[in-house]
This record gives structure tokens, sequence and C-alpha cells, in this order.
């Protein structure tokens, strides 16, 4: 779906309003998250119902993607409400804060550190050679799911305040995380390869 007027990006956080009860027909030119058949029994998908002719078409709005026929199997679940990209979760890139202050700014129980936390996964790079480019950063995470993103800290010495330097998104083909702006000059030499 990342594509047309509202993209959804890999990692957005979609608001859905529950919509089992709802024909195919009602959900006509919106988008919806459906359940259609597949080789395990059901599978998710977000798209658009069109009608074509006396056709059903389940759509993507990335016009790279394929349609494909709505069979009388597949079920609207929910229609989609709100984007959230998770760059608008997270205080404004380039921020510094303390410890206290980046729990308080993200809701974290305790100072933030590399992993997961309440569902959000987070990297804190502190160690040089971390960044390999201003915008790219190695840094393994074991359970890693597709298409999450990351919120990145950056530090450049143990008494330093963090410096959020936003969200990061994994290059599969690359094999490492991807930030949407690249990091100040003073981080980059402090932390970069």
């Amino acid at each position: 779906m990342d594509g047309g007027e509202r993209p959804i990006r890999d990692g957005d956080w979609l608001v859905m309003r529950y919509a089992r009860a709802a024909g195919i027909g009602a959900v006509e030119g919106k988008v919806a998250l459906v359940q259609v058949p597949d080789a395990a029994g059901y599978g998710y998908q977000v798209k658009r119902i069109i009608r074509e002719g006396d056709r059903w078409m389940l759509r993507s709005d990335n016009p790279a993607r394929p349609s494909f026929e709505a069979t009388e199997d597949v079920v609207p679940v929910a229609l989609l409400v709100e984007v959230i990209p998770p760059a608008k979760l997270g205080p404004a890139t380039g921020e510094r804060m303390t410890d206290e202050e980046t729990a308080r700014a993200f809701e974290l129980p305790s100072p933030p550190k590399t992993g997961r936390i309440n569902g959000h996964l987070f990297l804190c790079v502190t160690e040089k050679g971390t960044l390999t480019e201003p915008d790219r950063l190695n840094l393994r995470i074991e359970d890693r799911r597709p298409a999450e993103t990351a919120f990145v800290l950056t530090r450049t010495a143990p008494e330093k305040p963090w410096r959020y330097a936003g969200v990061a998104r994994w290059l599969e083909h690359e094999d490492r995380w991807a930030l949407a702006e690249p990091v100040d000059h003073s981080t980059w030499r402090a932390l970069g390869h």
C-alpha cells in the first residue's frame, strides 16, 4: 500500500475499526484488513476493495503490486481509520536528553537500552564504528521482526546526553539499518566507521 494519497510504509501503525459484520459491498472504495484463503488456511492483507464490472477486486495503492479478485471466501475484518508513522511517536530528531528525559519521552520504565521495550525497538548507538555511514547502522537484533522500525539514540560518551537520531528501517539488500536523515557531523566523527 506504499502509494496513493495516504501511503502505508513498512513499520507504520494502522488504526483500524472492526468491520467483520460488514459485507464486501459495504467497504467498496475503502482500505481494509481482509482475511484471504491461502495454503495455510487464512492470511491477512491490507487492500483497497474495488468493484470492476461484476467482480470485486483487492487492490494495492502501490501500482507495482498486483490486484487480485476477491473470492467469496474473502472477509473484510477492519477498515483503515488512520496511519501513524513511527516518527510521529518520538521527540524531534536531534533532540538531546538525559536518561530520565529519554525515558519520559518514550514512556519507558527505565533508561533506554538496545532491544525491545514496551513493544518498541530501540537501537542505542554508543560504540565507535556502529555507524557505517552517516545514515547507516550495523547493529544486530536477534529477534528483529519483518518491517519493524527502530528508534535510534546516540551517545558519544557516558557522561553526555542521548541524542535522538530518528527512526531506522532495516534494509534487507544492505543487511543494515537506515536512518531517514544522517546524524550530525560530531556524532558521525565520534561513532562512525
